[in-house]
């Protein structure tokens, strides 16, 4: 009987995991025909993912709050990081030039090839991405396997 409900059970959950999978693509495909093109306007809502995902930590110099510091994002979504540099770019003005990255990386992946691909997705020069640090963050230590992101 126990056996029965085991296989009852992950047969259930294949199903639902499916069924998911399923709704979630059906969102994404309506979604991109809602919003074909983002208007300027709306671009600037894009800025609340700086307060979602952004750094947020204030800088302190000579034990004053310093309240201009670097706007800095961190994500692995390259549709995130994408729609975030449209906002840096359309809206702020921000010129490549002063856009600078950094890339998080496992023991397994190729730096190269993930430079590549950043480099790719950002539209910016391999020469602005300025350090790549191996391993898992503090912040994310023993939340996540480590070979969960992409």
């Amino acid at each position: 009987m126990h056996n029965g409900s085991l296989r009852g059970l992950i047969k259930r959950n294949r199903r639902q995991t499916h069924q998911a999978i399923q709704r979630m693509r059906v969102a994404r495909t309506e979604g991109r025909k809602e919003i074909s093109t983002l208007t300027k306007e709306e671009l600037k809502l894009i800025g609340a993912l700086y307060w979602a995902e952004g750094y947020k930590r204030p800088l302190i110099r000579n034990g004053k709050e310093v309240t201009y510091h670097p706007i800095a994002l961190t994500n692995s979504d390259q549709n995130l990081v994408m729609i975030f540099l449209r906002f840096l770019r359309e809206v702020c003005l921000v010129k490549d030039e002063k856009i600078m990255a950094d890339i998080r990386i496992y023991e397994h992946m190729s730096e190269e090839n993930l430079i590549k691909f950043w480099c790719g997705v950002t539209r910016l020069p391999q020469k602005n991405f300025s350090k790549v640090y191996y391993g898992v963050s503090k912040s994310s230590m023993g939340k996540r396997p480590f070979n969960r992101l992409p």
